[in-house]
């Protein structure tokens, strides 16, 4: 009996248990989910759905990931659409609040030229087929993608509505953000 208890504690207590994701909101990264889906659930989470952008490249996606591979997490571009590091790379998105909270003064890293804005944007889609770079206001200090999954679950549901109302705060200087979902979208079948 003592080790059925053990047992059940330890699969009960274990990281890769599908019950704990569950309970988490975690969801299954590689099912596809269909636009309205994803549209739905940030509504539901408070996100402006305005505000929520997808790709149209496998490439740029990628590429995209492979510099910033956290979610959620708050990718800011400089006036000039230079990448600006604000943490380690290695460390957890925590600094976002402060961020998000304080980016007109915010020290960031000296901006990395090689990440730039403008790779993305012929990329990127509002949810209605507008290409995001046709919608970015000109001359913005800053320009924010909020790299987010609902796949991710409950941190979406905390971190992106306190970081929309910090950012929709700001007065000091001028920023544009966008949520830039990483979802696998269902493909829309053509008829």
């Amino acid at each position: 009996m003592k080790k059925l208890a053990l047992f059940s504690l330890i699969v009960l207590t274990t990281a890769c248990n599908p019950v704990l994701f569950l309970m988490d909101g975690i969801r299954n990264p590689r099912t596809r989910v269909s636009q309205e889906k994803i549209i739905r659930f940030a509504a539901e989470t408070g996100i402006d759905t305005a505000r929520i952008v997808f790709w149209t490249s496998a490439e740029a996606k990628t590429a995209f990931w492979q510099k910033h591979n956290y979610t959620p997490d708050l990718n800011v571009y400089n006036s000039n659409g230079f990448f600006l590091p604000y943490r380690d790379t290695s460390a957890c998105n925590a600094a976002g609040f402060s961020l998000a909270r304080e980016l007109c003064k915010y020290p960031f890293g000296s901006p990395d030229t090689s990440d730039q804005l403008a790779y993305y944007l012929s990329s990127i889609r509002k949810s209605d087929g507008t290409p995001l770079a046709s919608t970015l206001r000109p001359g913005q200090d800053y320009t924010v993608l909020i790299s987010w999954a609902r796949f991710v679950g409950n941190p979406i549901k905390t971190h992106l509505p306190d970081w929309q109302k910090d950012l929709e705060r700001i007065q000091d200087c001028s920023v544009d953000y966008y949520y830039i979902c990483f979802d696998r979208l269902k493909r829309k079948r053509s008829r």
